[in-house]
């Protein structure tokens, strides 16, 4: 799959068979989010990544989890999750992320929504 069109059909059939969330992560690019009849770009600042490869999913993840059990809004969720993967990316160790630089990256991910 190469084009977000085909990545949106993949997940929504993912969806459609009871999977509440579907994360795809762009990796630079950002994620595309699905999660019931609503699909979410979301787009991260550039950034100079230190560790590219290292832990950046799972950090986002981990963020995102956390977001989850809190309970927060899900456009919210979906900015500190990213915050926290593309923080992670600027540190040489994986699954380090910096609090300050994450709350400041989260000023910067762009969420749209689409239907």
């Amino acid at each position: 799959m190469t084009s977000e069109v085909e990545m949106v059909r993949a997940a929504k059939y993912i969806i459609e068979n009871g999977v509440e969330i579907v994360v795809i992560s762009l990796g630079k690019a950002g994620a595309l989010v699905l999660r019931g009849d609503h699909y979410y770009r979301v787009n991260i600042p550039n950034i100079k990544a230190v560790n590219p490869s290292g832990g950046a999913g799972s950090a986002m993840m981990a963020g995102l989890a956390v977001s989850l059990y809190r309970d927060y809004d899900f456009e919210y969720i979906l900015r500190i999750a990213a915050a926290c993967g593309t923080a992670n990316s600027m540190e040489a160790e994986a699954g380090k992320i910096d609090m300050a630089i994450m709350k400041s990256i989260m000023n910067e991910v762009e969420i749209v929504k689409k239907d």
